[in-house]
């Protein structure tokens, strides 16, 4: 049964990954659609993020069935936890993948063309978003914390893009992107997929820095994680034999923990029942006033019964 377990667990750590990857090329399908014009290829990518968010769902409701069905404890509680937190911000990032698409397809039916410098920016930001994806990755496949602590530092590029995109967009003038005042709104998406972008890599890099939930039992955003030392974080780390999903050194002292805690907490739930039964029994007696005489039954001598059968 525990083997059993411990596969189930690596699956669905294996699935994230997964996931997560194809998060990744779906945005690469994505930014070549805006910056292309390609509807057909915003339209296909936009079916592919409905069939990611289908497995972001099936891949929560198995951890909830697992934690429901195994009780599981110390370092596979935690695999559990991250893998949830991880699945979340997944369907987040598709979400906005799919904006993306959304913003092509309504760019290209308005006929709205940007200016080649703001498309030029488009594709710097996606590439440095791309290099936050794959660091975030890495980090979730290797438990490489060193990796985590300088996602802060790569994530500085998508910003600066962004900002860079928006101080363009303010010096020019609407009436160069379009003809027709009616399609602002289609405007207002397509200009919008800078922003996307920006939120992706800080989703990413939010769902990254729970792997020290996973390793330390500590939960650090992204802030404090760049404050915090490196070596300070590897001395955080919690011993295990396999966080992928095995019982290491502490899964068997915190299970024996919550155990005792478990048990202690039911024993006094029942000897308080009792103690409620009792009194709501004394109370009972006392308001209906004494019992009336019954007749004295002589006990009947069970030991010599016994003795014939």
């Amino acid at each position: 049964m525990r083997k059993l377990f411990s596969r189930q667990l690596i699956e669905a750590r294996h699935e994230m990954l997964s996931i997560y990857e194809a998060v990744d090329l779906a945005l690469h399908d994505a930014v070549k659609a805006y910056v292309t014009d390609d509807r057909k290829l915003a339209t296909k990518t936009k079916k592919r993020t409905l069939s990611i968010d289908a497995r972001c769902a099936n891949l929560e409701a198995v951890c909830y069935n697992l934690i429901a069905t195994q009780s599981p404890v110390a370092s596979d509680f935690r695999l559990l936890q991250t893998i949830i937190y991880v699945d979340f911000n997944l369907q987040r990032m598709t979400d906005k993948v799919r904006q993306i698409c959304r913003a092509t397809r309504h760019m290209v039916k308005a006929d709205i063309s940007l200016p080649q410098e703001l498309v030029g920016t488009v594709e710097a930001e996606a590439e440095a978003v791309y290099q936050v994806l794959g660091s975030s990755l890495s980090a979730l496949v290797t438990n490489d914390m060193s990796i985590i602590c300088n996602l802060a530092v790569e994530d500085e590029p998508v910003h600066a893009a962004y900002e860079k995109f928006f101080r363009i967009f303010n010096r020019m003038d609407a009436g160069e992107f379009m003809d027709d005042d009616s399609n602002y709104d289609d405007l207002r998406r397509a200009i919008m997929v800078s922003r996307y972008l920006d939120r992706i890599a800080s989703i990413s890099i939010d769902a990254a820095c729970r792997l020290t939930f996973l390793l330390t039992g500590q939960r650090m955003n992204a802030g404090d994680i760049a404050r915090t030392d490196e070596d300070e974080l590897e001395s955080m780390r919690v011993p295990s034999g396999d966080v992928g999903g095995g019982c290491g050194a502490d899964d068997q002292t915190g299970g024996k923990q919550q155990g005792n805690h478990f048990l202690h907490g039911i024993l006094l739930s029942f000897s308080s029942s009792v103690l409620d039964w009792c009194n709501h029994l004394c109370l009972f007696a006392q308001s209906e006033g004494p019992l009336p005489a019954t007749r004295t039954v002589p006990r009947r001598n069970h030991s010599e019964r016994l003795k014939r059968i």
